[in-house]
C-alpha cells in the first residue's frame, strides 16, 4: 500500500484527486479500505490452508475468527498507511515495511511463540499490533474463546489502527499542502 500511495503522489494522481474534490483523508481511507479487503481475503485463504493441510479447527468459532481476521487486516493495513505517510520514496517505504513487519512478527509471536522470548522483549512486544492479533488468534484456537474472549485484543488493535490512521491523515494532509504549495 505504501509504495502505491507514494507512486500516486509522484505521478500526480493524488493531486488530481484533490483537485476533483477528494480530501486527503478520503484518499487515505479508500487506500485503507482496499488494503483491508485484500488482507482479509489473504487471511481467510491462510486459515483455509491451515484447515486443509494442518487440520486447524476454523469452524468452531466462525464469528470470532472473522472478526479477528478483519480487525487484524485493518490494524496491519494501518501500519502500511503510517509507513506511507512518513516515507519519501517507494524504496524507503519498501525498506521500512520489511524491517517493521519482520520485527513485529518476530517479537509479536507470528514467527514463534512469544512466551519463548526474554522478558524485556516480551514487554516491548506488547506495543506491537502483531502481538495483540496473535493473542486474539491464540484465544480462538487454543483457548476456545468466542467473541467475548477476544474483545480486549480487538479493542487494543482497533485503538492502534485508529491512532495510526489519524496520524497518517494528519501527516499526509501536511505533506500534500507542502508539496502542492
Amino acid at each position: 500500500m505504501a509504495a502505491s500511495l507514494l507512486r500516486e503522489m509522484r505521478s500526480g494522481t493524488a493531486q488530481r484527486l484533490l483537485l476533483m474534490g477528494a480530501t486527503a483523508g478520503e484518499i487515505l481511507v479508500s487506500k485503507l479500505g482496499y488494503s483491508v479487503i485484500l488482507g482479509t481475503i489473504q487471511l481467510i485463504a491462510m486459515m483455509i490452508y491451515g484447515w486443509l493441510i494442518f487440520g486447524l479447527q476454523i469452524f468452531d468459532h466462525i464469528p470470532a475468527l472473522l472478526v479477528m481476521i478483519m480487525v487484524t487486516s485493518l490494524t496491519m493495513s494501518s501500519v502500511g498507511l503510517i509507513i506511507s505517510a512518513f516515507s519519501r520514496t517507494e524504496e524507503q517505504a519498501g525498506g521500512w515495511q520489511v524491517v517493521l513487519i519482520l520485527s513485529m512478527s518476530a517479537i509479536g509471536g507470528a514467527m514463534f511463540p512469544s512466551f519463548l522470548l526474554p522478558d524485556f522483549i516480551k514487554a516491548i512486544s506488547k506495543v506491537t499490533p502483531v502481538f495483540w492479533a496473535m493473542q486474539g488468534f491464540n484465544d480462538i484456537f487454543w483457548r476456545d474463546q468466542g467473541l467475548i474472549g477476544i474483545a480486549l485484543e480487538c479493542g487494543i488493535c482497533l485503538g492502534m489502527a485508529t491512532l495510526m490512521t489519524a496520524i497518517a491523515i494528519i501527516v499526509f494532509k501536511r505533506r500534500l499542502a507542502t508539496e502542492l504549495g
